[in-house]
């Protein structure tokens, strides 16, 4: 287990270069898409607190995987901008089918 612990941190701090994103709270990417938007352009069914929360956290996770670390707001390629956003709505309506669709909330 220890040698298991010893490779994976090596993998992490050396290959893959993550330790100072993951150490560092501060270092954490930008999200690309706030709450509203995650609602209104990809995932429109009803999602609560804890299920947000997993989104969240994918969100972040994709974009630590994709190296989307750079603040888009204001600098940049708003081409670049709108690709990225593109590659991470498919991810998520990939990654959370049951929060694709909208809630009918007509009255009976």
């Amino acid at each position: 287990c220890v040698d298991q612990y010893k490779d994976l941190i090596i993998l992490i701090e050396d290959q893959l270069q993550l330790k100072s994103i993951l150490l560092d709270k501060n270092n954490k990417p930008t999200p690309l898409l706030n709450g509203s938007e995650i609602r209104q352009r990809a995932l429109r069914g009803h999602i609560d607190g804890r299920g947000f929360r997993r989104v969240m956290e994918a969100m972040e996770e994709w974009q630590i995987r994709n190296v989307i670390c750079h603040d888009f707001q204001g600098v940049g390629d708003d081409d670049e901008r709108n690709r990225t956003e593109t590659q991470l709505i498919d991810y998520l309506v990939t990654t959370f089918p049951e929060y694709t669709q909208a809630c009918d909330i007509s009255p009976q």
